[in-house]
Formats: structure tokens, C-alpha cells, sequence
């Protein structure tokens, strides 16, 4: 059984970088597209900064859920 833990934690360690990456260049590049793209130097609505945060956080969750997934599925293998 620590075995088993263990790899699921090593899994949710990496999902968690993972994650936590994915999420920052999720943010860089879609304020990136906004500015360059969209809005400009013009004062940027409220909805489209709570799109780009929301839209990161869910991906770094399903980067970490998905990694934690993962390591249970090869756990799990016999």
C-alpha cells in the first residue's frame, strides 16, 4: 500500500507543476492576445480578465486531476 501512495503522490506532484504551468502560460498568452489583439491600451472590461483567470484555473485543475487520474490508473495495474 505505500507503494501505491506513493506513485499517486509522485503523479500529483508532476500534475501539480503541470498544472501550475500550463495555467501561467494560459494567462501570458491569452492577456497577450487581448492586448495585442483585441482591447489595446484601452481599459480592459471586467468580464475579460475574469475569462483569462478562469479559463487558467480550470485547466491547471484538470492538468493536476488528469495526472492524479493517472497515477491511480497505474497503481493500480497488477
Amino acid at each position: 500500500m505505500p507503494r501505491r501512495a506513493l506513485i499517486i503522490f509522485g503523479y500529483g506532484a508532476a500534475g501539480l507543476l503541470l498544472g501550475a504551468a500550463l495555467a501561467a502560460t494560459i494567462m501570458l498568452m491569452g492577456a497577450a492576445a487581448f492586448w495585442l489583439l483585441i482591447f489595446g491600451d484601452d481599459v480592459w472590461p471586467a468580464w475579460a480578465e475574469n475569462l483569462l483567470v478562469g479559463v487558467a484555473y480550470a485547466v491547471g485543475l484538470c492538468a493536476f486531476l488528469g495526472a492524479l487520474y493517472f497515477g491511480w490508473k497505474h497503481s493500480t495495474r497488477p
